[in-house]
């Protein structure tokens, strides 16, 4: 959520969680509607997975919906007083199952996590920020546009990026997988 402190500098921790815990809801709502796994829910966001546990070929695509859902939701909710920036990589993680004491959770660890993080600091107010590798798998389905590449600590040169503009509904996988190219036939 963009501005978050600043939202709740003046509240009590139950005034403040009160405020912030119905778009917290509308985002998560968002992961489980297109199939992702919320790996943390943090004071004011939360980090999701998409193809884990369980591999999924479209999970890019799923991400895009979900993003796309979390702004729609969020501009709908009290007149879009409450913003998102989101940040989305498509990579290798490790999606591993963590024990500590009695506690249970999930994790996922890999550069691409570092990655929809940084992209996400580097997204406006109410928009989505996607990698080119996410933009890859997922074109065809979604609209976007080009933005101006940034530079990442950690990463070597800068990180190509795309605005999420919105989804392609009427695409379908065969349409999209015939335009990018069949194999032939042969016997």
């Amino acid at each position: 959520i963009h501005g978050s402190t600043e939202l709740i500098k003046d509240l009590d921790p139950e005034a403040a969680t009160r405020l912030l815990d119905p778009p917290i809801k509308l985002m998560l709502d968002a992961v489980a509607r297109y199939n992702g796994t919320v790996n943390h829910v943090l004071g004011d966001g939360v980090v999701a997975i998409f193809g884990a546990p369980t591999a999924r070929e479209d999970h890019a695509v799923m991400a895009c919906l979900a993003a796309r859902a979390m702004l729609e939701a969020l501009d709908a909710w009290h007149g879009g007083a409450i913003r998102a920036r989101i940040g989305l990589h498509s990579g290798e993680v490790l999606f591993r199952h963590v024990q500590i004491g009695k506690s249970h959770t999930s994790d996922s660890v890999g550069a691409a996590v570092h990655i929809a993080a940084r992209l996400e600091q580097t997204a406006e107010p109410g928009t989505a920020c996607i990698s080119a590798a996410t933009y890859a798998l997922a074109k065809g389905f979604i609209n976007a546009r080009r933005l101006s590449p940034v530079a990442m600590k950690g990463i070597d040169g800068e990180v190509e990026r795309f605005l999420l503009l919105g989804m392609n509904y009427a695409a379908s996988r065969w349409s999209i997988r015939a335009a990018r190219g069949l194999s032939a036939f042969t016997d």
